[in-house]
This record gives C-alpha cells, sequence and structure tokens, in this order.
C-alpha cells in the first residue's frame, strides 16, 4: 500500500511545513525472499520486459543503494532471481509489482561481484513467466554518497514551496536541508515565502557552502569554517545579486554571476516557459575579506555560469554578445560561447589579477550553458541548444563534453534523449556524470547517472534510486541544480531564518569604481540587438 501525506508537525506551530514530501509505507514482510521459490513451472515471455526505473543492461558503481524497481508488464506478482557470472544464485526477492531489496544482500552481492544477472519472473493468472534475464555490471569507481539539489514546482504560477533537499546515493535516505517557506504567529496566519536556489560547496572542504536566498533581509548564505552568515551580495553598483556562484577549489573566493532574468511564455510552442538573462556580470566574493569585486563587466556583454578549473587556475564561462533589451521575441537569437580567464590570484594573493577573457569553443548557430570542469581538467561538461542559457525547456537541448586536450566535441547517446538535457556535472572522481533530464514525460526534471571511463566512454544512464521506485513518478516537483556531495550536509535552518527576520546581513566592502549608469546601460546592462 502507498500512502503520499503531508509531513507536518503539530507540536511547534513555527515549524516548516514540507507538503510534498513522499513517505513510502511498506507492510512488514511483503518484501522478503519468495515465499514459494524460484518458480519450478513457468513459460518463456513472448513480450519485452519493462521495468521502472530501466536499469536493464546498466553499469553502476560498486556503493549504490539497492537499484529497487517495479515491472510494468501485466502481473500479479513478481519474483526475481539475482545470480552472478558464474551462473550462481546470490539473491531472490518478491514483490505485488515492486522489487525492494533486502539492503544487507544488496550490497554483499554488489561488494563480491563484477557482474549481476537478473531474471524476472512474474504471475500471470494461473501461470507464471520469466522474461529475458538481463544485467548490471559493478565497476570499483564509487559514487560521491550524496546528492543535493533544489525541488521545486514546473510552474511560472507563483514561486510554491521549494527547498533544498538531499538525497544519500548509498542509503536512499532523503532529507529536507532548508526550505523557503515558515510559519508564524499564534493562529499560523503570516506565511513568508522566499526563493532560494544555487547550493554549492567546495572541492577541498565540501563543508564550505553557499545558497541564496532572495527576499528582504536575504543575500548569500556562506558556511565557512563551521560559521554561517547572510551576506549582502548586491553592493556598489551591482544591479542584482548573486546567482549562480562556485567556490575556487582552494581559497576562500566564490566567483558568481548576477543575472537579471525574465521569462517569456510561448503561445506556438510546446513549451510552457523560457527564461532569458537581460543582463549578467561576473562578480568575485572573498569570504574572509568580506569583499565583492568585478571580474569582467562590459556594456553590450552578458557573462554568465563562471566556473573554476579544477586546479583553481582560471574561470570558464558563457559569453555572448547579443542581448534582448525591448523585444524579447529576439531571445532565440542569444547564442553563448564558451570562455576563459586566466586567474593568478594564486601566484598574488593580494592582487587577484585576472587575464584577458579568451574564446574556447564557439559552437556555429548554437549556444552552449552551464559548463562544468572534469577533475581531472581535461573535459568540460555543457548543455548545447540553439539558443539562450536556459536549456531545460529547449527540446533539442543535449549533453556535450568538449575534451581540451584534443580541442573536439564529444557525444554520447548515452547521455542523452529526445527530450531536454538540461544539467550536467562531474563526481569528485571524475568517474561519474549526473544529467538533470526531461526525458521521462518532456515536463518534469529527473536525475540520471552514467558512468564516464578512463578511454573518455560514457554508458547506459540510470536513474537516481529510491526505497520506493515509483517515487518520481509520484513527485510533483523537478530536480533543479543537482551537485555532488561527498559530506552529509547539515544546515541550521532556525538560525538563517532567524538570522533573516532580525536583518542580520553582513555587507561586503565593494572594490572598484562605481560607474555611471550611462556607462554599463542601466537598463539591461547591454546593447539592442540589430
Amino acid at each position: 500500500m502507498m500512502l503520499y501525506i503531508k509531513s507536518v508537525d503539530m507540536k511547534s506551530k513555527n515549524k516548516f511545513f514540507v507538503n510534498f514530501l513522499l513517505l513510502s509505507i511498506l507492510p512488514l514482510g511483503l518484501f522478503t525472499s519468495c515465499s514459494h521459490g524460484v518458480p519450478e513451472s513457468y513459460v518463456e515471455a513472448s513480450e519485452q520486459l519493462s521495468i521502472y526505473p530501466d536499469y536493464q543492461d546498466v553499469v553502476i558503481p560498486v556503493n549504490i543503494a539497492p537499484m529497487n524497481f517495479m515491472v510494468l508488464n501485466e502481473n500479479e506478482g513478481v519474483c526475481v532471481v539475482v545470480k552472478n557470472q558464474e551462473g550462481k544464485e546470490l539473491l531472490v526477492e518478491e514483490g505485488d509489482g515492486k522489487v525492494i531489496f533486502d539492503e544487507s544482500g544488496w550490497r554483499k552481492i554488489i561488494s563480491e561481484n563484477e557482474q549481476l544477472e537478473f531474471s524476472v519472473f512474474a504471475q500471470k493468472k494461473t501461470e507464471w513467466v520469466r522474461y529475458k534475464p538481463f544485467k548490471m555490471t559493478v565497476v570499483k569507481d564509487s559514487i560521491d554518497p550524496y546528492v543535493t539539489c533544489r525541488l521545486i514546482e514546473p510552474s511560472y504560477e507563483n514561486i510554491g514551496n521549494s527547498g533544498l533537499f538531499q538525497f544519500g546515493l548509498e542509503d536512499l535516505s532523503f532529507r529536507k536541508l532548508n526550505g523557503n517557506a515558515k510559519y508564524w504567529g499564534e493562529a499560523n496566519r503570516e506565511r513568508s515565502v522566499y526563493c532560494m536556489n544555487c547550493h554549492t560547496t567546495q572541492a577541498s572542504n565540501p563543508n564550505n557552502s553557499a545558497y541564496y536566498y532572495r527576499t528582504k533581509g536575504g543575500g548569500l548564505i556562506v558556511t565557512y569554517n563551521g560559521q554561517t552568515k547572510v551576506v549582502n551580495a548586491k553592493v556598489g553598483d551591482m544591479k542584482a545579486g548573486s546567482v549562480y556562484q562556485r567556490w575556487h577549489p582552494t581559497l576562500p573566493l566564490i566567483v558568481f554571476s548576477n543575472n537579471t532574468v525574465r521569462q517569456a511564455f510561448p503561445t506556438l510552442d510546446r513549451k510552457k516557459i523560457e527564461a532569458f538573462d537581460f543582463r549578467a556580470d561576473m562578480l568575485l566574493y572573498d569570504v574572509e575579506k568580506n569583499s565583492i569585486e568585478y571580474v569582467l563587466r562590459k556594456k553590450g556583454q552578458i557573462n554568465t555560469y563562471p566556473v573554476w578549473a579544477s586546479d583553481g587556475s582560471k574561470i570558464y564561462f558563457c559569453q555572448t554578445d547579443s542581448a534582448v533589451v525591448r523585444d524579447d521575441s529576439l531571445r532565440t537569437r542569444m547564442k553563448y560561447k564558451l570562455m576563459s580567464m586566466d586567474f593568478y590570484g594564486m601566484e598574488k594573493p593580494d592582487s587577484l589579477k585576472w587575464g584577458a577573457p579568451k574564446e574556447v569553443y564557439a559552437p556555429e548557430g548554437m549556444s552552449v550553458s552551464k559548463p562544468r570542469v572534469s577533475p581531472c581538467g581535461r573535459y568540460i561538461a555543457m548543455t548545447l541548444s540553439r539558443y539562450g542559457a536556459y536549456h531545460y525547456t529547449n527540446i533539442d537541448s543535449d549533453v556535450i563534453l568538449y575534451d581540451l586536450k584534443e580541442g573536439k566535441v564529444v557525444r554520447s547517446e548515452h547521455l542523452n534523449s529526445p527530450e531536454a538535457e538540461g544539467y550536467v556535472t562531474w563526481s569528485s572522481n571524475g568517474r561519474w556524470l549526473m544529467v538533470g533530464s526531461r526525458r521521462e514525460d518532456g515536463n518534469y526534471v529527473r536525475l540520471y547517472f552514467s558512468y564516464f571511463d578512463e578511454e573518455g566512454n560514457a554508458f547506459k544512464s540510470f536513474q537516481l534510486p529510491h526505497k520506493d521506485p515509483e517515487f518520481d513518478k509520484m513527485l510533483l516537483k523537478v530536480y533543479n541544480y543537482p551537485e555532488f556531495s561527498k559530506v552529509d550536509t547539515k544546515m541550521d535552518e532556525k538560525s538563517v531564518y532567524d538570522m533573516i527576520e532580525k536583518n542580520e546581513t553582513v555587507t561586503p566592502e565593494f572594490i572598484g569604481e562605481i560607474q555611471k549608469d550611462d556607462e554599463v546601460d542601466a537598463n539591461t546592462g547591454a546593447s539592442v540587438i540589430k
């Protein structure tokens, strides 16, 4: 039996309400070894096996949690037999259409075997049928134990209830880190709703983190060396606060873009909404010095999505000279290219000097977005579409890898689908790629993981596993800006709320000259498309 309920703490009127937590209530003993053993009498199925999520013939890490699935073929009960490459029977499970593996048994078989074979038996009325077996290949390259992301509604009607969440890839845990809504007052009649986004951590110390609250009294929530503060990331002549931020791998520096984002609502297209930048400059926040300075701003340009090279010696970012000013129908002409700038701050930490912008990759007639550098420094994963920088809604959007060593683009069918792939990032060891994709139904972004071997080959992706394999089908939220994490993230939600409500915001020093509006275009910071 499945029960989907709201998570409500009635003991405290000031508790955050998470109205989209899904809880799986499983009767004890429902998923155990086949009570009657492996069927002795059965016929071979004439149809193909269909399971959800599709875990057939995928490559999985040695530390992954049980890959629970449900059989979509008509059945009145299923039994699954797992064997190793020698044909030895390792595990037998049954369920009423859903197969939930015993965690201890699962951990044992994936730690001791390189290949697993799954035989699925389905009961149909008075007989059992057996489907053609499928395989999972186990590799010793582990995956980071956690994924953090924002869960939001795929809608433009309101901010709604959203928050930062953590999913455990080793134990299938699922919990809220921080939410965007708070109830208070004696009668709980008042409600505050914030928009929060983009949780990022530092590679050398994942406990150092940052994310952004868009609200009065909000700002960049920075945790550094165990201390959390709310930073007013809109100082000097900045037209917007921090939007897309990334930590330097080792130094207490955060590079970010301060985008002014607008939305369009197409009427003659399958997409329901489309976002685009009105302006965006890049800045640097020094956490220890509590200072902000521009990295790059130029009239007629949009510079966004900065990321550090794996060694911290430069940044990569997306740039376009085609900006929308008065007519947003021209947004389809916004073509972003991949750029880089050398960073000399590691050699001269007091000067923090930057090199000149250099073009890295400019696809003809296309646009790149959200670059992510592999830990080895050789590849840059990003998305490619006909235009724009918000590719989640562009059906033609695909994941590509740019090989810096060979100077060429690498594509893989295993990373893409006929629907939009809007986001991609790397695990800390560079062996796993995580893709945010709408491939399931064209509407909801789900998370997929693909093994990336030392020869540069990507393998068939598998979907984020859950205790209940139906979790994603029932989740009315999209996974937004997912990131791998090596640590169990801790956030003190109450203290952050208190700092925001008490307006305990830290204002950084603005370094540099304040330019007049006519020097940077006060309305958009960009030029009109001609």
